[in-house]
């Protein structure tokens, strides 16, 4: 005999309703991380001791019942009163600087080999990029003044472009071109992303660039690429 269905209790409803909630939170809510169209990619939110062994006596290793007392030691001469103070000890290199030698090397090694940039299409390999002080200088001030300012992008926090930025520290260029980006904890992860990107992608394969300017401040990382006249 057809019945028809008992209706679904209101706690029943509740209980489904939270159930579906939980499943939302934990698989609906993924974060992502968006690309900039333009040229810079936006945060994603990244002892054995020796041991010294004695070593063991042998049978030949006999004591003397009625050892000879031991003559009285030559008294230690006195200490130094001034000792000559240590020289100074060198300097702690720059932090950064293993990141920035790491990421230099990677942008040659993308540079090496034919790749295609998305809808900006394919770039033939192209020569090495050799890193230049003035570039330098100016991107590391980019990366500072994001860190410190907390933002991200090409305009700096005084309204500079990256033409007066570069212009600045006197360089003259034919060709121009900026990757900025924030959050990510390593050179890998950072050129990784910035490959992944069209607009990225084509300014490292650029044959037009043939010097470079890197700039790390916590993870606020800029990359200046040029052609001088």
């Amino acid at each position: 005999m057809w019945r028809a269905n008992r209706p679904i209790a209101p706690r029943t409803t509740a209980i489904a309703i939270a159930l579906l909630t939980v499943v939302w939170l934990l698989f609906g809510c993924a974060s992502t991380s968006p690309v900039d169209s333009g040229a810079s990619v936006p945060a994603i939110g990244e002892a054995e001791g020796a041991i010294d062994v004695d070593e063991p006596l042998g049978d030949d290793h006999v004591s003397d019942p009625d050892p000879e007392p031991d003559p009285d030691p030559e008294p230690d001469p006195d200490p130094d009163p001034d000792p000559e103070p240590d020289p100074d000890p060198e300097p702690d290199p720059d932090p950064q600087s293993g990141p920035i030698e790491a990421l230099h090397a990677l942008v040659n090694e993308a540079r090496g080999s034919p790749r295609t940039c998305g809808a900006l299409g394919p770039f033939e390999a192209a020569q090495p990029m050799a890193l230049e002080v003035r570039l330098m200088t100016a991107a590391q001030r980019h990366s500072d003044d994001m860190h410190v300012n907390g933002f991200m992008g090409h305009t700096g926090s005084d309204g500079s472009t990256l033409q007066q930025r570069v212009e600045r520290e006197g360089y003259a260029w034919r060709a121009l071109g900026e990757n900025v980006a924030w959050g990510y904890a390593t050179p890998e992860s950072v050129m990784s992303a910035w490959l992944a990107s069209d607009g990225h992608c084509a300014n490292v394969m650029n044959p037009a660039f043939v010097e470079l300017g890197l700039g790390l401040e916590g993870r606020s990382w800029t990359q200046v690429f040029a052609r001088p006249w």
